[in-house]
Order: structure tokens, then sequence, then C-alpha cells
């Protein structure tokens, strides 16, 4: 559950329908996505300005919406890096379309 006053109680509480569907559309092509990403996707502020409550918030929605931690590289190689992952939703087939998409290999 989040806090009260976070900017997530909206989507976690039991009247958040509209704001669920809101987090769910605006995280659509986000397969795999960082909590900063996450933060600026959902909220549209930089992640300098998020809380350490916020951040617990967040990795709770993330949680709940379907996402994993887990270490991910990019599959064209680089750095290993920390994400959150899902599997894929059918709003994401548009939004990949439109935006395209990178590949990631699990490193877990």
């Amino acid at each position: 559950m989040t806090r009260f006053g976070s900017p997530f109680d909206r989507v976690s509480d039991g009247d958040g329908y509209r704001a669920a569907v809101a987090a769910v559309a605006r995280l659509a092509g986000h397969q795999v996505v960082s909590l900063e990403r996450a933060w600026t996707e959902l909220t549209g502020r930089v992640p300098d300005e998020m809380t350490p409550l916020d951040r617990h918030d967040l990795r709770y929605l993330l949680h709940e919406l379907g996402y994993e931690s887990q270490w991910v590289v990019r599959a064209d190689e680089g750095p290993m890096l920390h994400r959150w992952v899902r599997g894929p939703w059918p709003i994401d087939f548009g939004a990949v379309r439109r935006n395209g998409a990178t590949a990631y290999l699990s490193a877990s």
C-alpha cells in the first residue's frame, strides 16, 4: 500500500481505476524500464524530485503492475543494467509499432 499523499495513492487504492488505466497507458511499450524512467512517465517530473518514500511507492506500484526487478543487458551489448521487467501487455503492440523497441537479455 502506498502512503497517503503519494503521487501514486490514487493508482493503488480501491477507487483508482482511472488512474491505474492511465498508468498502464503511460507505461505501454515499456516492458523493460528503469525506476527513473517509470517515475518520469508516470508523474511527468524529473527523477531528482523523487523522495525515498516516492521511490518506495513507485516500487510497490511497479510490482502491482507485474514488473519484477532484474539485471539485464542490451542485446547489442553494453553494461549490465538494473531494470524493472514485465511480460507483454496487449497495449504494447501499438506503442512498440509507433516508437520502436530495444532488445534486452536477462542477466538474472
